[in-house]
């Protein structure tokens, strides 16, 4: 099919242990531009070879991370960054629930991708492990985890090089849950599936001396155009190629990659 149609656009939807065979087959028949669904690869090394290739110029190499071209995210983001409503940001917490009997190390690799990709995106900053607390470990299909760390370098005006990160993720739950909160010092963002949330510090009316949060903004009324808004990337960046110009994607191979990196570093190695 490469061979014959020659598209400028090709979209690997396949498992994770064949991203790497299709994304250098595409290279091979001169695709311009491949979007991939995530996890980029399902090892470290694959997903490195697949960056490497995104980064030889040869081909671009989007990672379908959608939220990264949400209009609800990209307005998180735009918040976070002025600082001028809550302030500079103090410390982040990811909260991710799959069901009850799904092991948590699943929930990692399958929306947990997405919220450390969010988790980095909104902040600007790359993600570090520092450590797991796990009773039975990540395999387990019983429990809950925490996850330890910080975000580095954010740009978020934050005033510290480093951003203390906590990631929950569990089972014994029967329903779904993907949020992240951002603890600012005048307030904190909340956002997720379904949710978008602006709480800014006031007089509190309830104890003297003391402010208390108010819920300023709720709700995302637009479309977020998530996936639409990927597709348009993608196209964006076939026509940079066509004028012999290397493009620069909102999610690219390189932002797959570091995803990959943090599942390592946590542990969640299936």
């Amino acid at each position: 099919m490469l061979e014959k149609e020659r598209p400028e656009i090709l979209h690997i939807a396949t498992h994770p242990d064949s991203h790497w065979y299709y994304c250098s087959m595409a290279e091979h028949y001169k695709v311009p531009v491949v979007v991939c669904e995530k996890p980029l690869a399902d090892t470290l090394s694959e997903a490195k070879k697949i960056a490497a290739l995104h980064k030889s110029g040869n081909i671009t190499i989007i990672t379908n991370h959608e939220r990264r071209y949400a209009a609800d995210y990209t307005l998180a983001r735009k918040i976070l960054a002025e600082g001028e409503r809550l302030g500079p940001c103090v410390g982040v917490k990811g909260t991710l629930y799959m069901g009850k009997t799904r092991r948590l190390i699943d929930q990692l690799w399958h929306d947990g991708t997405h919220l450390a990709d969010a988790a980095m995106f909104l902040t600007g900053g790359v993600l570090k492990h520092r450590k797991t607390i796990a009773k039975g470990g990540l395999n387990a299909d019983c429990g809950t985890a925490y996850l330890v760390g910080s975000l580095q370098n954010p740009a978020v005006p934050s005033g510290s090089p480093s951003i203390p990160f906590l990631f929950e993720t569990g089972t014994q739950r029967d329903h779904l849950v993907f949020e992240l909160e951002f603890s600012c010092e005048r307030g904190k963002l909340k956002i997720g599936n379904r949710l978008f949330e602006v709480w800014e510090s006031r007089e509190s009316p309830y104890a003297e001396n003391f402010k208390s949060l108010e819920k300023c903004q709720e709700g995302f009324p637009e479309k977020t155009g998530y996936f639409s808004n990927m597709a348009a990337d993608a196209l964006s960046c076939a026509l940079e190629r066509q004028k012999n110009k290397i493009p620069t994607p909102l999610s690219s191979a390189a932002d797959g990659l570091r995803v990959i990196q943090y599942l390592r570093s946590v542990g969640a190695w299936r």
